[in-house]
C-alpha cells in the first residue's frame, strides 16, 4: 500500500511540477518512475526501459510528420479556403461546413493542435466577419479539433488504441471499443455545438465575402493526392472487412495496414517529390506531446507492476455505486484536464482502473472509457488547456480576448453537463 501511495503521489506531483514550472510532465513521470522503479521496486533499468512505448512513440512522430508538409504547403489552409468560399451562399450551414472541415483535418492525421493553431486565426477572422459568436466559433475549432483527434488515422485515435491493448484487451476489442469511444465523442461534441448553435442564434450569421481563392499549385495537388492515398490505405481495408467479413485477403491487409508507416512513406514520397522542408515538417512534430505521453505511460506501467492501479480501482468502486461511477469518472477526467492534457496525462492515467472498476462494479466499460475521452476532451476548450489558450491566441483585439478568456471559463461546465446527460441516458452504451 505505501508503495502505492507512493507512485500516485508521484505522479500528482509530476503533473503539479509540470503545470507550476511550465516544464514537460514527462520529464518528471519519467525521473519518478526510474527512482521508484530501480530503488524502490528493486526493477532492473532494462525493465525500465522496455516500458517506453515504442510504437506509439513511433506513431505521433511519422504521422504528424507528414502533415508537416501538408500544413507548410498551404495545402490545409487552401482547403479552408475553399470551405469558406463555396458555403458563402448558405451561411446558416457555414459554422457546421467549418466544424466538419475541423473534424477531417485533424482526423486525417493532422491532430488536434494543429487545428488549433492553424485554424484559430482564419475562423475567428471570419466570425467577425459574418457576425457568428466568438464561443460558437472557439468551440468549433477545439471540439472539431479533439474530435476528429479520435478517429483511426488520428493521434487520439492511436493512443486509445495503444492504451487498450495495453491493458490487455485483442486488437479486435481494442479496435472495436476505440471506434465506439470516438462514435460517443462525436455525439457529445456535435450536440454541444448545435446546441450553442442555437443559443447563439448561428443561423443568423452575414454570409462572407470572400474571391474564388487561387488553384492548387502543384505542390499542393501532390500532397492533397498522398493525403487521400494513405487516407484510404489506413481506412480502406477494415471498412471493406466490416462490409465483407471473412475474407482472407482483405484481413490480412486490414491487419497489415498500418498508420505509422503507411505516414512514413508517404513522407519520404513527400520529401522525394520535393512537397517541402525536411527541417520545417519535423519542426512540426510534437515533440514535447511524444515525451509527455510516453513518459507518463513509462510511470503508469511501473504503477501496473506495483498494483497501484488495482488498488485505485478498488477504492473508486468502493466508493461509489454503479450508478455514480461515469459522474465519478467523468470529474476526475475533467479536473485532471484543466491542468493536463487528455492524452498525454488524463488517458494514461486513468485507463488502467476501468476494466477492474467496471468489472466490480458491473458496468459497461465502454461508457467509462468515453466518459473520460468525452469530459476530458470537452474541458480543452477552457483557456487553461491547449485548445483554449491556441483559440485565444486566434484573436487580434485584446479586450475580446480578454472577453472571450472569461466566457471559455464556463464551457467545460455546460459541455460536461451535456456529456452526463447522455452518459446517464444510457446513450454512451449504445456504442457496443
Amino acid at each position: 500500500m505505501t508503495l502505492s501511495v507512493l507512485i500516485i503521489a508521484a505522479l500528482l506531483v509530476s503533473i503539479g511540477l509540470g503545470y507550476s514550472f511550465k516544464i514537460n510532465i514527462g520529464l518528471f513521470a519519467l525521473s519518478f518512475a526510474y527512482i521508484i522503479g530501480a530503488f524502490a521496486m528493486g526493477l532492473s533499468i532494462k525493465q525500465i526501459v522496455d516500458m517506453w512505448p515504442m510504437s506509439l512513440f513511433l506513431i505521433i512522430v511519422f504521422i504528424t510528420f507528414f502533415y508537416g508538409f501538408a500544413i507548410n504547403n498551404g495545402t490545409l489552409e487552401k482547403i479552408t479556403d475553399y470551405t469558406i468560399h463555396y458555403t458563402r451562399k448558405f451561411p446558416y450551414v457555414l459554422p457546421f461546413a467549418i466544424y466538419a472541415l475541423c473534424i477531417v483535418m485533424s482526423g486525417i492525421g493532422a491532430g488536434p493542435w494543429a487545428v488549433f493553431a492553424f485554424m484559430s486565426p482564419p475562423i475567428m477572422i471570419l466570425a467577425a466577419q459574418t457576425g457568428m459568436s466568438r464561443v460558437l466559433a472557439a468551440v468549433i475549432i477545439t471540439s472539431g479539433g479533439v474530435t476528429g483527434a479520435f478517429m483511426k488515422t488520428s493521434v487520439g485515435g492511436i493512443v486509445c488504441r495503444s492504451l487498450l491493448e495495453r491493458l490487455g484487451y485483442t486488437p479486435d476489442i481494442a479496435n472495436a471499443y476505440a471506434n465506439g469511444i470516438f462514435f460517443n465523442l462525436f455525439l457529445a461534441e456535435t450536440l454541444v455545438v448545435a446546441v450553442l448553435y442555437v443559443i447563439s442564434k448561428g443561423y443568423a450569421i452575414k454570409a462572407p465575402v470572400t474571391k474564388m481563392p487561387e488553384p492548387f499549385n502543384r505542390k499542393q495537388v501532390i500532397t492533397a493526392v498522398l493525403i487521400v492515398v494513405s487516407f484510404t490505405a489506413i481506412m480502406l481495408p477494415s471498412i471493406v472487412d466490416t462490409l465483407i467479413p471473412g475474407n482472407a485477403l482483405i484481413s490480412f491487409l486490414k491487419k497489415q495496414s498500418d498508420p505509422t508507416f503507411i505516414s512514413l512513406i508517404a513522407a519520404v514520397l513527400a520529401l522525394l517529390l520535393k512537397l517541402g522542408d525536411e527541417k520545417a515538417a519535423l519542426a512540426r512534430v510534437p515533440w514535447s506531446l511524444a515525451l509527455l505521453v510516453c513518459g507518463v505511460g513509462v510511470l503508469i506501467d511501473v504503477a501496473v507492476k506495483a498494483g497501484a492501479i488495482h488498488q485505485m480501482a478498488l477504492l473508486i468502486s468502493g466508493a461509489v455505486s454503479p450508478e455514480m461511477a461515469p459522474l465519478a469518472v467523468g470529474v476526475v477526467a475533467m479536473i485532471m484536464c484543466f491542468f493536463s492534457s487528455t492524452i498525454g496525462v488524463v488517458m494514461p492515467t486513468l485507463y488502467p482502473i476501468i476494466p477492474n472498476l467496471a468489472e466490480t462494479l458491473s458496468v459497461n466499460p465502454i461508457l467509462l472509457f468515453s466518459i473520460i475521452v468525452v469530459c476530458a476532451s470537452i474541458t480543452g476548450i477552457s483557456p487553461f488547456s491547449t485548445g483554449g489558450a491556441l483559440v485565444l491566441t486566434g484573436m487580434d483585439d485584446e479586450r475580446e480576448r480578454t472577453g472571450l478568456f472569461y466566457k471559455l471559463l464556463a464551457m467545460p461546465f455546460f459541455g460536461v453537463a451535456i456529456a452526463m446527460a447522455l452518459a446517464f441516458a444510457g446513450v454512451f452504451s449504445l456504442a457496443f
